[in-house]
């Protein structure tokens, strides 16, 4: 098992730098699913922060990017979220957000601060309008997250407490069922 990484804490445009691989501690061996594909560990602290960030704006939605560390044996990958960035500077309705030019500014400059923590996915609230993928946000995670397997998307919605995890799926975009008691149960294969 080795730890996939890069020499840049974030993703602009879904491109990526130099990789080094690094040997997987066998205490997080255990996280991976038994079959190919992504697992995901969550940390409580990411669903709090989305939760927080997302109350905070009832009545718009916000978004931000979500970091953590990626391990791949062979073709199947554990994706371990551990801290977001939110984004600021936004433009934000009640069924958008907008990064400005001053948004990635600021990302950068969290993530620069984030080292050695990558850029694993990314979050958005969808606020009273229940958890799924628009086709906007298909756009978003196929344009800006399609070149890695491991990419996730989260979904908040604040009015409800719903909240939903996105994986790749060959190259459908699909709702991934959490196993761990920190993470909602969704049905698995049921694209969103």
């Amino acid at each position: 098992m080795t730890r996939v990484d890069d020499q840049h804490a974030l993703v602009v445009a879904g491109r990526l730098s130099r990789r080094h691989a690094r040997r997987m501690p066998p205490k997080l061996r255990s996280l991976l699913g038994a079959s190919a594909g992504l697992t995901c560990d969550i940390a409580p602290e990411v669903w709090s922060t989305i939760g927080e960030c997302a109350r905070a704006r009832p009545d718009a939605e916000v978004a931000g990017l979500i970091l953590g560390e990626v391990y791949q044996d062979q073709a199947a990958y554990l994706v371990r979220a551990t801290g977001v960035l939110p984004a600021r500077h936004t433009s934000a309705g009640p069924c958008s957000v907008t990064f400005t030019e001053d948004t990635w500014s600021d990302l950068i400059a969290q993530a620069l601060r984030c080292r050695p923590h990558r850029t694993v996915g990314w979050y958005h609230s969808h606020p009273g309008l229940g958890v799924f993928l628009s086709e906007q946000d298909r756009f978003i995670h196929k344009s800006f997250f399609g070149d890695e397997p491991w990419y996730i998307a989260v979904v908040f919605d604040p009015a409800s407490g719903e909240r939903g995890v996105f994986v790749w799926a060959g190259e459908d975009i699909v709702s991934y069922t959490c196993s761990s008691a920190n993470l909602p149960t969704l049905e698995r294969g049921h694209p969103r």
